[in-house]
């Protein structure tokens, strides 16, 4: 930004909840300490781990996979790495995205007690912005303006901005496609769920919510005799991810028509194949690479003729 002053001077920090590709293997301390900021203010160790307990951390979280963190337990990790680095500006993008009701008040609590802090965030929820804000941005018309006073005051001088917040207050109407009928499915016996259901899956933050989705749609499988799961071969099911992008962090060279094309070009989901539950077990790949007898018809005595080959 011209005229922005250097970060020598003014400490600019962006909390960021996404887990970074290249350091993905690393437990949640040495994620944080492998940080290039954090290294160059010299921040020990023992500082980090004091800093991520007093968030909510265990100490066996500290030592877990950092990929084994739900998304509520990202944002508490990206929250703990920016106040490693006394920020004099901290920039937030929906700070609240995938935290349950009490680690939304634990980072309420904290934005009121910076005192020394000037924190720009972007965000939809509207009962964060009305306790912590004292200024509201608004971007229109490619002008960017500022007024005093939280989001409900904002509102009473601009009616048309509630909107933005609720959505009985616009004209817009979604309308969804109704689900098929499974093929093949035509017993009348009592039915667990219809296909009409609307079915929410709650718990608090890390309590396992995602995995059980994952495993539900074969992301995830289960642990060896631990439970199965079983689905009509026949049922379709969508899946919109928690973390939406972890799909196209490998074409982000590609515009979002070449990104379908790519993954649809043969008639399959290329993202759906790499599923754990789609990928082979030894048993399986033993299995097919033995030959297969085929039926090749009959030679010219009329006797039948057998082939053998590997299915590749």
């Amino acid at each position: 930004v011209e005229g922005f002053p250097d970060g020598a001077d003014v400490r600019t920090v962006f909390v960021e909840a996404d887990i970074l590709g290249d350091l993905s293997d690393l437990c949640c301390l040495d994620y944080v300490f492998a940080d290039d900021r954090i290294k160059a203010a010299k921040i020990s160790r023992d500082e980090v781990s004091k800093v991520m307990l007093s968030v909510g951390f265990t100490q066996k979280m500290l030592g877990d996979a950092v990929t084994t963190l739900s998304g509520g337990w990202r944002m508490k990790l990206a929250l703990a790495r920016a106040m490693l680095q006394k920020a004099d500006i901290l920039l937030m993008d929906e700070p609240t995205n995938h935290l349950d009701v009490v680690n939304v008040k634990w980072v309420v609590d904290y934005l009121k007690s910076l005192t020394n802090v000037t924190c720009i965030m972007v965000s939809h929820h509207s009962g964060l912005l009305d306790e912590v804000c004292s200024h509201i941005l608004q971007i229109k018309d490619l002008k960017l303006g500022c007024e005093k006073g939280n989001l409900s005051s904002f509102v009473e001088k601009h009616p048309e901005v509630k909107s933005f917040f609720e959505f009985k207050a616009t004209k817009l109407k979604f309308s969804f496609p109704q689900p098929g009928f499974i093929e093949g499915v035509k017993s009348k016996g009592r039915a667990l769920m219809k296909m009409t259901n609307r079915v929410a899956c709650v718990g608090r933050n890390g309590a396992g919510k995602s995995t059980l989705i994952k495993m539900l749609t074969g992301e995830t499988v289960p642990d060896e005799n631990r439970g199965v799961v079983w689905k009509h071969p026949n049922i379709r099911v969508a899946y919109v991810a928690q973390h939406a992008f972890h799909h196209i962090e490998q074409h982000l060279d590609k515009t979002p028509n070449q990104y379908i094309q790519w993954r649809y070009q043969h008639g399959e989901d290329k993202e759906e194949i790499r599923k754990e539950a789609m990928t082979l077990t030894e048993e399986e790949e033993a299995l097919v690479a033995k030959p297969v007898k085929l039926d090749g018809g009959v030679d010219k005595k009329g006797n039948p003729i057998s082939i053998h080959r590997v299915i590749e």
